[in-house]
């Protein structure tokens, strides 16, 4: 770790200190200062100050980002941000596209019910209107059928004797009454 021209010890004021440590309540010690802190009542503590670790490169990542340069630090964390927020953003931008694309099933599906109905509609009076003429022909057909001396489509010597075949009788005499 390469000596910063900020570091000092904070009971002597040294700012070339042979070794420092770094205590759990955040002081900066010189080895020289360093046994007064067993002696000593910390603010923070509240009591000796007894856990310390060792400044040097072996000393925890925490611990040594406390010393690392503030830009240097800043780049990690901007490289971290812009990876996440590129995560973030591709994720939104997929959540966006498959609403969209759903949006759109669901407005087809809509459409398709519309339509479906409407065809249904329009079955359901051309049902109606065969109903209708279906009971106008066997209102008819009844009638006709019940008048005295009617005879049946197709009985002997009736309307529309077929019983010879549609041309029973000749071409000739195709549509004449017999």
């Amino acid at each position: 770790m390469p000596p910063l021209p900020w570091i000092h010890c904070n009971l002597c004021m040294s700012t070339s200190p042979s070794q420092l440590v770094v205590t759990s309540c955040g002081k900066v010690v010189c080895s020289t200062c360093q046994p007064r802190l067993s002696t000593s009542t910390c603010r923070q503590c509240q009591g000796p100050c007894t856990r310390t670790v060792p400044l040097t490169n072996k000393a925890p990542k925490e611990v040594l980002n406390l010393f690392t340069d503030i830009p240097e630090q800043l780049k990690a964390v901007f490289k971290n941000y812009n990876f996440q927020e590129n995560q973030k953003r591709s994720l939104l931008e997929y959540k966006e596209k498959r609403t969209g694309q759903m949006k759109n099933n669901g407005m087809e599906s809509v459409n398709r019910k519309k339509t479906e109905a409407n065809m249904f509609g329009q079955m359901k009076e051309k049902l109606v209107s065969l109903e209708r003429r279906e009971a106008g022909l066997r209102e008819e057909m009844n009638r006709i059928t019940s008048e005295p001396g009617s005879r049946m489509v197709g009985e002997q010597g009736g309307v529309g004797d077929f019983s010879g075949g549609l041309f029973g009788r000749g071409a000739e005499h195709f549509g004449q009454e017999g």
